[in-house]
């Protein structure tokens, strides 16, 4: 569990759960809790941990895979999002055409309109289309009240016409 990996990785740096949590900038609480196996460390836990020491190994760290420490000729970075962008180059054929009899299968919908036009047109509707109230409806406004951001409010009352 990861829990053993950060007591492997607090052994090996020589600190101690207080001295972790100070340099990786988190409360003493927090990794209390996770090495006591209350609370899984949270992404930005790794990351910060990752970020202090950043010579430990990112696969060995959440899943257990490889060595603690990466190696001198290993890149600093890792891996990331943008190391696979050649991955679709090394598909092999029998992949691309699967990929593409789904494509052929599936259409993707092209939208009809887009939403500026749709907007546009729900603007000119709410504008033309306004129909002043019936006079003749039981519904009337009794009150208006505003509320503001300092806890203050106003009230408004209408004043009744006569017909």
């Amino acid at each position: 569990m990861i829990q053993g990996r950060i007591v492997e990785l607090m052994s090996h740096f020589k600190v101690t759960a207080l001295e972790l949590a100070n340099n990786i900038g988190v409360q003493p609480s927090s990794v209390s809790h996770i090495l006591s196996g209350r609370n899984k460390p949270s992404l930005d836990f790794v990351n910060k941990l990752l970020d202090k020491y950043p010579q430990v190994n990112f696969d060995w760290l959440v899943n257990g895979r490889g060595n603690m420490l990466k190696s001198s000729g290993e890149e600093e970075s890792g891996r990331n999002l943008f190391s696979f962008a050649g991955a679709s180059e090394d598909l092999s054929s029998s992949e691309e055409e699967k990929a593409e009899q789904i494509a052929e299968h599936n259409p993707q919908k092209q939208p009809t309109r887009s939403r500026k036009s749709k907007a546009k047109e729900s603007l000119s509707v709410s504008q033309n289309d306004y129909l002043p109230p019936n006079q003749s409806q039981s519904k009337q406004i009794s009150r208006i009240m505003v509320f503001y951001t300092d806890n203050t409010f106003e009230e408004f009352t209408p004043c009744k016409r006569e017909n």
